[in-house]
């Protein structure tokens, strides 16, 4: 799956946010779903789920964003081998 693919830009025209389902996250950011629903329970990963009916789904700015190496998890640890201080 090629993330650049996922945001059609019907979806921006309506003021809708492209998002994944959990599987779908979890594949393009190399984890396992358990660890993605981990992250939304205990409100510690880089990135933030949405709701949705129910649902987690994570948006795909989001998921960009953690790829290129933008987000920090926590004072000690890093992403995309930016580490911070």
């Amino acid at each position: 799956m090629n993330i650049t693919q996922i945001a059609p830009d019907h979806l921006a025209a309506r003021g809708m946010e492209p998002v994944l389902s959990t599987r779908d996250a979890a594949a393009i950011l190399n984890r396992k779903p358990q660890t993605l629903r981990k992250w939304a329970c205990l409100e510690n990963g880089p990135i933030r789920p949405v709701r949705v009916n129910a649902h987690l789904t994570w948006r795909v700015a989001d998921i960009m964003t953690l790829l290129r190496g933008h987000v920090y998890v926590t004072a000690q640890t890093c992403i995309g081998g930016i580490h911070a201080e």
